[in-house]
């Protein structure tokens, strides 16, 4: 669910290995919100990195991601610029619909479906303090939760995308 495309200036010394170092674990997780294991699997499973050298005065970062480019550019900015020092990275989105694989469009609310069935954790491994994202498993703080009170329970998400799944979800 991630394609980064990377262009690098020619002769940079660790060219070779900024493609294994561009991975969805290291682009999700950071030291406060941990991904979910599963969903880390699935995005792996879907992420692909091109590194092109030469033809750039300096590096210049492209990523495509499903439909949750404004909620994930701020963060992977910051996770690709400490990858790619000096990098000017790009965020885009694609449009509902527009993304597909095993030979079929998928919607955001597919892909969240996709995620929800990928993860391990449940709302009951929380520990204090803290909350787990009921639609993608993330570890959240609880300063740092996005929440929604449903029914006299407070449901703690890692961004507005997840607490929208899951309110959408519950409204049918």
């Amino acid at each position: 669910m991630l394609l980064i495309e990377v262009y690098i200036p020619e002769g940079r010394p660790d060219a070779a290995e900024l493609g294994s170092r561009l991975t969805a674990a290291a682009l999700l997780n950071d030291a406060e919100v941990a991904a979910d294991p599963g969903v880390i699997e699935f995005f792996e499973s879907h992420t692909n990195v091109i590194v092109r050298e030469g033809g750039v005065s300096r590096s210049v970062v492209t990523v495509v991601v499903g439909a949750w480019a404004k909620e994930m550019a701020a963060h992977l900015i910051e996770r690709i610029g400490a990858i790619v020092p000096g990098a000017e990275v790009y965020v885009m989105g694609v449009p509902d619909g527009g993304y597909g694989f095993s030979a079929r469009a998928r919607t955001s609310m597919d892909l969240t479906d996709e995620i929800n069935k990928a993860k391990r954790r449940s709302e009951a491994d929380a520990e204090p303090g803290t909350f787990i994202d009921p639609t993608c498993g993330a570890k959240i703080p609880a300063e740092q939760a996005i929440t929604l009170e449903r029914d006299g329970v407070v449901y703690g998400f890692c961004c507005t995308h997840c607490r929208g799944h899951f309110a959408k979800a519950r409204a049918s």
